[in-house]
């Protein structure tokens, strides 16, 4: 009779275990869940983010590159006028404008 009670208690605690590591599994698994849905979360936040932050950054490049772009038709704009005086003052000394 000793043994048929030991061997009860041992199947008691081995199915004891059993189901304990069942709880604590399936407590994982949902702490697993709520964090990966917290991840995404965040994901979704800084996707959001930096497209904004992308959009702005494209939309001031391209605010600087017109106004490079304006510089340097002034200044081309100014050089031509600069050239044309120079013609000019050639014509009037008499020059064949080289």
């Amino acid at each position: 009779m000793n043994t048929e009670i030991l061997i009860n208690i041992l199947i008691f605690l081995v199915c004891l275990n059993f189901l304990l590591w069942i709880a604590f599994l399936v407590y994982l698994f949902f702490q697993l869940r709520r964090l990966f849905k917290n991840i995404n979360k965040i994901i979704g936040n800084v996707s959001t983010i930096s497209s904004t932050v992308a959009g702005s950054a494209v939309k001031i490049a391209v605010i600087l590159f017109g106004l490079l772009k304006g510089f340097n038709t002034v200044k081309s704009i100014t050089t031509l006028g600069d050239i044309f005086d120079i013609d000019l003052d050639d014509k009037e000394e008499g020059g064949d404008g080289k």
